[in-house]
């Protein structure tokens, strides 16, 4: 809002603001703002991460909303407090001018016996133009391109090594359900096969190694990669189903074949490439106390060694690192900032605690992009800060950026890099992105 009240004062103002402003318990319903110059008014949406939607309104429908105003004296009207109303969404409606302003909080218009007021008719009329399917989309970041948006269709993945360029189009609400595309001028062309080895969500775990009734814990699986053992994979029984826990050897055609003796519920396992050991998280209470210490466990006979890791940590696997080590941390009260880690050798049992930036391994769901050096990786990191697209030393555990997009903050996991072009491919919120990279300077990161 404040934003808004500094463009009004500021160079090449508008002559008009009309904005409805959400936010609210349950999260906003968009932000859309009119600005008129001219006798023309443009309709932009701002949902957040620097993204804006925009189209221009025809005369008719900037009538009718300026009519709707008049006829209600919407200026002037009271806020809408709905005290009976505790959560959902509340509005702010504003009417900005060189000369004046005007303000109208609504809390939920519509509820608890709202619907036949000026407040409900004045929301209903903004968010009747911002469902009008003419907007263009774009994000207000240098640097970053639009290249399909996602009203056309949501990307939810993608993957480009020069003229080879493929995405992944959603194909409902389930994430799963995706087909991928050639790209090519900018649209979608043929049917393609999905890149191998690229995994887009854990529930996209392809779970063809079992038969369909196992009762596999899916969840308590790393996504990251597959923990193998030659051609049998590596997963966790369910400790509440029939198979009580423990871990199994599974290959597709082949019945299930337990490693390891007992119900103890294992979480990640992780394998070492030569498929001789893994090392995993094993739940347990004691004391009437959740615990969840780490183990490694030979899988040639299913022995079990428990770790020498501090008692008050619960504990997760994080990656296989190139020295053969795993990667693991700790973590209290489910939090993992600043969480500590360490380097697990499976074969000995020794452990070291490590120091350095992490964040490019959380969330646990997406395999590292290689560069062209050893050891080192593309990688994001993202906070409230914004989202960093950079290349990660996984042996000094260094970040180093080469683009900031300080107004996006992407949770995703989908990112892409074509190294010879010197961009990157993300896909928030299902609009295609391209983000141009600096130079990259050879060497480790830091």
């Amino acid at each position: 809002m404040r934003d808004l009240y500094a463009e009004m004062r500021g160079k090449g103002a508008p002559d008009a603001i009309y904005a409805l402003l959400s936010g609210g318990g349950f999260g906003s319903d968009n932000q859309r703002i009119i600005r008129i110059r001219g006798g023309r008014a443009t309709l932009s949406l701002e949902p957040g991460d620097g993204r804006v939607d925009t189209r221009q309104l025809d005369a008719d429908e900037l009538k009718s909303l300026l009519d709707l105003i008049g006829v209600e004296k919407f200026d002037d009207q009271p806020p809408l407090h709905n005290d009976g109303v505790m959560d959902g969404v509340w509005y702010t409606y504003l009417h900005l001018t060189k000369e004046m302003g005007r303000c109208v909080t609504m809390n939920n218009p519509g509820t608890a016996g709202t619907a036949n007021s000026p407040h409900f008719r004045i929301a209903t009329m903004f968010r009747n133009l911002g469902s009008v399917p003419k907007f263009i989309t774009r994000y207000q970041m240098p640097g970053v391109t639009v290249l399909w948006p996602a009203s056309n269709g949501a990307i939810r993945g993608v993957y480009r090594q020069g003229d080879d360029f493929r995405v992944a189009v959603a194909a409902g609400d389930d994430y799963n359900q995706h087909t991928w595309h050639a790209f090519r001028d900018g649209k979608l062309a043929e049917v393609v096969e999905q890149p191998k080895g690229l995994i887009l969500s854990y529930r996209g775990i392809d779970q063809s190694s079992v038969p369909e009734d196992f009762a596999i814990n899916w969840n308590r699986c790393s996504t990251r990669f597959k923990a193998m053992a030659g051609e049998d994979e590596i997963l966790p029984g369910d400790r509440w189903g029939p198979l009580r826990g423990g871990l199994w050897r599974c290959r597709a055609g082949h019945e299930p074949v337990r490693i390891t003796k007992g119900d103890v519920e294992f979480t990640r396992p992780i394998t070492t490439a030569d498929g001789q050991w893994a090392v995993a998280s094993v739940t347990m209470v004691r004391d009437e106390k959740v615990v969840q210490p780490l183990t490694r466990v030979r899988l040639s006979d299913g022995t079990e060694t428990k770790l020498d890791l501090p008692s008050e940590w619960r504990y997760d696997t994080v990656a296989l690192m190139p020295d053969q080590r795993i990667l693991a941390m700790g973590w209290k009260d489910g939090k993992i900032s600043d969480a500590p880690h360490w380097l697990v050798d499976p074969v000995t049992g020794k452990v070291e605690r490590v120091n350095g930036d992490f964040q490019p391994f959380h969330p646990f769901n997406h395999p590292f992009q290689p560069t062209r050096e050893k050891g080192v990786v593309w990688a994001k990191e993202s906070d409230e800060k914004g989202t960093r697209i950079g290349r990660y030393d996984l042996t000094g555990f260094k970040f180093a950026p080469l683009a900031t997009l300080s107004k996006l903050s992407y949770a995703g996991t989908e990112l892409w890099v074509d190294e010879k072009e010197g961009a990157a491919y993300i896909c928030p919120q299902g609009d295609l992105l391209r983000v141009e990279l600096t130079p990259v300077q050879h060497g480790p990161p830091g």
